[in-house]
This record gives C-alpha cells, structure tokens and sequence, in this order.
C-alpha cells in the first residue's frame, strides 16, 4: 500500500511541475502601462443593432452582424451615425445566410462567409444603399476563414491533423502548420487538440507579411511571418501557463471550466500586436467573460505596453483602423455599444 501511495504522490508532483515558471498572467513581463478611456462610445441599441456578434468598418461603413436575429440581421451604420441599413436574412436563398456566418474584408473588399452553408457573399456600398452578391461557393469544412493575401486563407478543419491549412476558397491546400508544442497537450489527438485550439485569434498585419494568434484557454502567444503568401513560419510562440483539462465520458477532453479564458479578440498595426485580454475565470458555464485591458507586443513577440481601462468597456472583439490610429469593437451592454479608442499619443 505504501508503494501506491509512493506513486500517486511522485505522479501528482510532475503533473504539477509542467506549470512552474509559467506567471499565471503575463501582465508581469511588462514594464510599461498607460490609462485609457474610450474617445467615442455610441449606443448600438438606437440605431437597431441589438444583438451584434461581430463588426468591421468599411468604407467608412460600420457593419454589424448580429446574432439570433432572422431578418436584416446584417445592420450598416453611415459614417456620421445618421442612417441605418438593414439587410441579409437566415434562410436558403442565393443571397441568404445562415445563424453561422462570419465577416472579414480581403484585398478592400468586404465578404461575409457562411460555413454552414459553405459560401461567401460580397458585400459593398453603392450610393449609400448596401449591394450584396454571390461570390463563391466554399469547398472546404473550415468554421472561419483568415484572409494572407487576395487568394488564400488560413482556415481550420476540425477533421484535420494540422492546427490550421493555408488553402483557396476551393480548398486546394498549400500549406499546413503542425500544432505548437505544449506540455500538458503534446500526446492528444488531433480531434481533442482542434477542440481545445479551436478558439484561437488569429491578426494579420495590414501590410499582409506577418501574422500572430493567441489561444483563448491556454496562455499561447504566437508572432511569425507570411512567406509567398502561402506558407507562415512562426518565429515565436510564447506559453505562460498550460490549459487545465477536463473530460467528457472517456473519450472527449475539452478545456476545463476553470481555465481563465484570456484572449476575447486579436488586432494589429504593422508595427505592434493587440490582445484583448481578460483576467476572469468561470465560476460556472453560463458566466459572462469580459475584457479589461489590451496587451501590447511588437511584431518579435517583445512585451510592449498594457492599456487598462479608466471604465470598462467591456469590449468583446478588436479591431484597428489604421487610417485614423484608433482600436474598435464592440461593446457588451444590453443592447451593445460601439467602442473606439485613440492611440494617438501611445504609438
């Protein structure tokens, strides 16, 4: 019996070991961290956007995606905030959507991609009035898609062995990177890796040569280059700490509800990272998580600064406009807001 309990003990010790010298936050490698207040908040909820779940400005145009919302669930803002356009409905039509449908822009175009109905739709303002059309029919399983340059994405497919392929909206595969290595995830398979790397934010510089990702649960920093526009060599990974694994049955692992949830969003400049970061744990499945600060690295991976905030916005997405230098997102309120904050003065 001795002998047992000799063996849990040793056992227990190095499952504890793989986890020190890792801070349980990274806030302490930064030397640097300035006070920030939002420069424009603007209430979502009087413009009839409601239930936004994602945003991105385009020309000019402030497009909101919302969520469980059947009819006009694509919402565009005009510039002065004065006009509201309402489009896109969840059904089967050429020109309609699903409940799983995401934004991005590529090559100053802007598309809204459904995975659930495997297509992509081009989005674009003509004479104040929003213009949607077919645009391609997508190949691929992927549940979003991270435009590198005019032809080709990273995408994520949960069938797959790789963390993410480098692929065209056909699904012709150029590239597949290895899953980055970790201590407690080096011997899972690959189904139960997509599960736990699944939630990762991926930013693409402006100028399109690099390329970061930060995962939600797991402490995991990455800053690399895009090569040809098809391959991505990262040149950096930084693990504070290990994710805690829970389990489902005897066959699925999934993250454990008390992991910290970190990362809520990924934007970035050509010269500097953004995470939106939050320090929250779940205290049970059903608790809100919410950002309060922005993490600053150069492109090497090098800690820059932390933008804490005078109120919290709770933002819970990021993006960057280079034009004017300032982050946006949007905000979690009953009814959302739109946030914006100047960085003018801090880069």
């Amino acid at each position: 019996m001795q002998k047992y309990w000799l063996i849990i003990i040793i056992s227990l010790t190095l499952l504890g070991s793989c986890n020190e010298n890792k801070p349980d936050f990274p806030y302490e490698v930064f030397q640097d961290s300035v006070l920030v207040a939002p420069s424009k908040i603007i209430d979502l909820g009087e413009h009839n956007v409601l239930n936004a779940g994602e945003m991105v400005i385009y020309k000019g145009w402030y497009f909101f995606l919302e969520s469980r919302v059947h009819q006009n669930c694509l919402k565009a803002i005009s510039p002065d905030f004065v006009k509201t356009i309402e489009t896109l409905n969840v059904g089967n039509g050429p020109c309609d959507v699903s409940e799983f449908t995401r934004l991005y822009v590529n090559n100053d175009s802007l598309f809204v991609f459904d995975p659930n109905l495997k297509k992509v739709l081009s989005v674009d303002v003509v004479n104040d009035s929003i213009v949607v059309k077919p645009y391609h029919t997508f190949n691929g399983r992927s549940s979003k898609l991270v435009p590198i340059s005019k032809c080709n994405y990273v995408s994520f497919d949960l069938l797959d062995s790789s963390f993410f392929q480098v692929a065209d909206l056909d699904n012709h595969v150029v590239f597949k990177h290895p899953y980055p290595q970790d201590d407690v995830l080096c011997d899972m398979e690959s189904f139960s890796l997509n599960t736990i790397y699944g939630n990762t934010y991926f930013t693409v510089s402006p100028s399109c040569d690099k390329i970061a990702f930060g995962v939600a649960n797991t402490g995991m920093y990455g800053f690399g280059r895009i090569i040809s526009q098809q391959s991505i060599q990262f040149d950096k990974i930084i693990n504070y700490y290990s994710i805690k694994i829970g389990r489902i049955a005897d066959e699925c692992i999934v993250p454990h509800k008390c992991n910290i949830r970190n990362i809520l969003g990924a934007a970035s400049s050509d010269d500097y990272v953004f995470f939106l970061h939050s320090g929250d744990e779940y205290q049970n499945l059903t608790k809100s998580i919410f950002s309060h600060r922005i993490l600053m690295y150069t492109w090497d991976g090098n800690p820059y600064k932390i933008l804490y905030f005078k109120e919290n916005p709770n933002m819970i997405d990021l993006h960057y406009d280079a034009e004017r230098n300032v982050l946006y997102g949007i905000g979690c309120t009953p009814e959302g807001q739109y946030v914006e904050i100047n960085l003018n003065g801090i880069i």
